[in-house]
């Protein structure tokens, strides 16, 4: 009984709590705003709404657009692959290392970009900050069709990789 735990070597303080609690509330500019529009704000109480049926319409509203997004995003991943069969490879003049190259930078932008963007989207509104990010995805997929030689194509890819990051985080 004497020995600690190994979990918990040192007793937890109440100093230590992320959040300052005195008087069993959250101390003014502690908190989120969510939390902040509970307070002011006119607000259901907690039984007044079927919490399953409130899930199932979410689910009903996100599940779709979630599914189109990540469908989307596949078929833009590979598609350059049926481009270079369809003959890419020589209506641009490149070689196969040049393919490739184009493939990596993609998904290197794309890693690359993954970090900015959550910051990005925690610190802008996020619908503004997705919806500009979705419509620049889908120019930039649009107008591969009109580059032309490598260097076109590779710019293209970097930009897509670049929109194309804020799909997951969001």
């Amino acid at each position: 009984m004497g020995v600690p735990s190994e979990k918990h070597d040192h007793p937890v303080r109440r100093d230590d709590l992320d959040i300052d609690v005195k008087n069993g509330t959250i101390q003014d500019g502690k908190a989120d705003a969510a939390l902040d529009f509970l307070r002011t704000g006119d607000n259901l109480d907690a039984t007044e709404v079927d919490e399953k049926t409130l899930v199932r319409k979410i689910d009903w509203m996100i599940m779709p657009l979630m599914w189109a997004a990540y469908n989307l995003q596949y078929l833009d991943k590979v598609l350059i692959n049926y481009a270079s069969v369809m003959g890419l490879l020589s209506d641009t003049n490149m070689r196969t290392n040049e393919f490739s190259d184009l493939t990596l930078a993609f998904y290197v932008t794309y890693l690359v970009f993954e970090l900015p963007t959550g910051f990005l989207m925690q610190r802008l509104p996020t619908a503004k900050y997705l919806g500009l990010n979705v419509t620049l995805w889908g120019l930039m997929t649009t107008l591969n069709c009109t580059a032309k030689n490598f260097g076109g194509l590779m710019t293209l890819r970097v930009l897509l990789g670049c929109f194309e990051s804020a799909i997951a985080p969001a």
